[in-house]
């Protein structure tokens, strides 16, 4: 006769299948255990801080470290730009560089504006710039009806910052002649003797400094 435990006798309670060996096993916790937190609360109390005052003093140092980081990396940046500038916020070489680009340009604004010669541009500014100017000379044209003849009497730079090393923006004072006529006619609407804070952007290319943005910001009373 079979017996009820089978063919063999019943294995002791060790003896099991190898797959439970096998089974995956789920990572450790990372939330500190409990006993891990009652220690620290233990702690907190055997130096007469409660619980919660050691939380607020704790959440309050990381943030005096994070603001102290902060500051630094701020002061360290600082020091780097400071160093890379000169009085104004650029050195003697970037400065004469931009200066002498204006001294070409404005000329041929001008006479972009009178005669729609845009081509002399290219030189100093980027095609995007140029556009801008041509479609200011279609507008006075076709909307008011009138056609400029501006001609530079002189110009200062106010102030020049230089940053990244191919970037600048540029404040001048510029006087300009300014003649204002009757669209295809010779007719002379008006003449005055006009004065601007003009701010521009400057992009350092292959060929220099380009010209890339211009805008009159104030125009002083005469």
């Amino acid at each position: 006769m079979v017996r009820k435990g089978g063919l063999e006798p019943p294995r002791y309670c060790y003896h099991k299948i190898l797959n439970l060996a096998r089974l995956p096993i789920p990572p450790l916790s990372q939330r500190p255990s409990a006993e891990a937190d009652s220690n620290r609360i233990s702690d907190c109390y055997a130096y007469g801080m409660s619980s919660s005052l050691h939380r607020r003093v704790h959440g309050r140092c990381a943030s005096a470290r994070f603001a102290l980081g902060l500051l630094l990396a701020v002061a360290f940046f600082g020091l780097a730009a400071c160093g890379e500038t000169g009085q104004e916020g650029a050195s003697d070489e970037d400065r004469q560089a931009i200066e002498a680009v204006l001294t070409d340009y404005l000329p041929k604004l001008g006479a972009a504006y009178a005669e729609g010669d845009f081509d002399s541009l290219a030189c100093c500014a980027v095609p995007k710039e140029i556009e801008t100017v041509r479609r200011r000379v279609y507008e006075l044209e076709t909307g008011e009806s009138r056609t400029l003849r501006p001609t530079l009497k002189s110009f200062e730079i106010e102030r020049m910052d230089v940053w990244r090393y191919s970037n600048a923006a540029v404040t001048t004072l510029e006087v300009w002649d300014i003649q204002s006529l009757a669209s295809g006619t010779e007719q002379l609407l008006a003449t005055a003797a006009d004065r601007y804070r003009v701010r521009y952007q400057f992009k350092r290319r292959d060929e220099g400094w380009m010209v890339i943005d211009r805008r009159i910001e104030y125009q002083f009373e005469s």
